[in-house]
């Protein structure tokens, strides 16, 4: 990690605090929140049913109350 690497506008929690993700899926159509503010949002998804992977990449990360 580099200090200072994230932007003024960086949605994400300060250290060590948690970041709470809320996933929508409503029928073909998921968007995500990242604490309350919407990050990313995919249309006409494939298959728009099934189990939702959480993965990070390239750093730890811890899950709760998922």
């Amino acid at each position: 990690d580099v200090l200072g690497f994230r932007g003024r506008n960086d949605v994400e929690s300060p250290h060590g605090q948690w970041t709470r993700i809320e996933c929508v899926c409503a029928g073909s159509r998921i968007t995500l929140f990242v604490n309350g503010e919407q990050v990313n949002e995919a249309y006409d998804v494939f298959p728009a049913a099934g189990k939702i992977l959480l993965q990070c990449e390239g750093s730890e990360v811890f899950f709760r109350k998922v």
